[in-house]
């Protein structure tokens, strides 16, 4: 455990864990005025601090090491010259991944969701203080041009940028991240922790609020379900009562969300936000033809080479013009990965997206990522590869089935019993 290495208060090594999240957030959707590299080397910095030089690395996680060795043949050998930057950069991302599970390995299993309940709170507030603010002080916000867009920020702690016309007057946030539809990834997970996880009801209406607030077609999609998926399940296991108070309290609370979704999708598809749409189709069909045409060995890492594919095999019967495909990358993070490692590597990292072993119920939340995804190209960042890797760990049915394969002693740490004379934990790992 972290309190045991580092021997400081529980909630010392806690606030240290919950700056590492934080951190890695900021790395998984966070916005391009932050370096990556600085914050790759203070994530890996208080992992060691945290569970020491191995990390926290355990043998459980030795399938995931044969994963990556998969990832690394196929993106060699479908590469069209190997790019030594792209290769080392998605590495690292996987590093800093594995990680980030390191340090929860063997902690109870709602450790995180505890350790980033703070967080999300403070991101619904950061949400609604930046409309407040835009609307009623606008000249606090200065503008600054990162690459081909002006953030408008106070501190880069309440920013937002303009894309297109937008009809509710309101301003949608960024947080810290690049735009809303990466914050609503995040606020949709602080929904289903207060749902299924730790079961508060005021964080409920806390994380719907603030993704209404956010303005994503895709997240407001994803918190109908999210609210759905619960009250389907309660209903199958609560009495009668209980069902007769859902059943009247679920419509009440479905049809608005239902209306402001409806009137949210109209818009991004006959409205002024059509062009999102467009986008989004065109990432789609153009996702699917470079898969075709490069489906066991994928294309590798290097966002050049994707751009050269797009060009030869793009979409061209949408509504984009050339100037606005020309230098495009892909947004739809399930294609992309399927793009870069092809399809037979990627099938364990799409099984994992359903078995991860931290959010409970795992279908749920596996739909929850998988929607998420499909709209936000960061599905191999690090926050999201930890929740990812969760579901690639061995079992101990696996791990004793291991143990008589290769003919390994007993004994001899996560891989069998204590040795004799010494005590057995009580502590439930997360991998358990």
């Amino acid at each position: 455990m972290a309190e045991r290495y580092l021997n400081v208060s529980p909630a010392a090594a806690q606030n240290l864990r919950r700056l590492t999240l934080f951190l890695a957030m900021l790395m998984s959707g966070g916005n391009l005025i932050f370096p990556r590299l600085p914050l790759l080397l203070m994530v890996l910095g208080l992992c060691v601090i945290c569970k020491g030089a191995t990390l926290g690395i355990r043998r459980e996680m030795a399938p995931i090491g044969l994963v990556l060795l998969g990832v690394f043949a196929v993106a060699i050998l479908g590469s069209d010259g190997v790019d030594l930057v792209a290769l080392a950069t998605r590495y690292a991302n996987f590093v800093v991944g594995a990680a980030l599970l390191g340090l929860y390995l063997t902690e109870p299993r709602d450790t995180l969701s505890r350790d980033l309940l703070p967080i999300f709170r403070l991101m619904s507030v950061q949400i609604f203080l930046t409309i407040i603010l835009a609307f009623v002080t606008p000249n606090l916000f200065v503008p600054s041009p990162v690459n081909d867009t002006v953030y408008y920020t106070i501190y880069w702690v309440f920013t937002y940028h303009h894309t297109i016309v937008n009809e509710s007057g309101l301003i949608r946030p960024n947080g810290f991240f690049f735009e809303p539809g990466a914050f609503q990834v995040y606020m949709n997970i602080f929904l289903f922790m207060s749902l299924f996880v730790l079961r508060k009801r005021n964080d409920v209406i806390l994380a719907v609020v603030s993704i209404f607030a956010l303005q994503s077609t895709t997240g407001i999609l994803i918190s109908v379900f999210l609210i759905g998926a619960y009250y389907a399940i309660n209903f199958k296991t609560s009495g009668m009562t209980g069902r007769f108070v859902i059943a009247v309290v679920a419509p009440i609370v479905a049809v608005p969300l239902i209306i402001i979704g409806s009137m949210n999708l109209e818009s991004k598809f006959t409205g002024d936000h059509r062009g999102s749409a467009w986008a989004r189709q065109y990432d789609f069909f153009t996702g699917l033809n470079v898969i075709r045409a490069n489906p066991f060995l994928g294309i590798g890492f290097d966002y050049e080479r994707y751009k050269v594919e797009a060009r030869r095999v793009g979409y061209d019967a949408g509504e984009l013009d050339f100037s606005s495909t020309a230098d495009r990358q892909n947004s739809n993070g399930l294609l992309t990965l399927l793009i870069s490692i092809g399809i037979p590597m990627s099938l364990p990292f799409l099984f994992a997206l359903f078995r991860q072993r931290f959010f409970k119920p795992s279908l749920v939340f596996g739909v929850l990522l998988s929607l998420s995804f499909m709209g936000e190209a960061i599905m191999l960042t690090p926050f999201f590869l930890m929740i990812i890797f969760s579901a690639m760990l061995l079992t101990p049915e696996t791990t004793a089935r291991a143990q008589a394969w290769f003919g390994l002693r007993r004994g001899q740490g996560a891989w069998g019993p204590p040795p004799r004379g010494q005590a057995a934990s009580t502590h439930r790992p997360t991998s358990a």
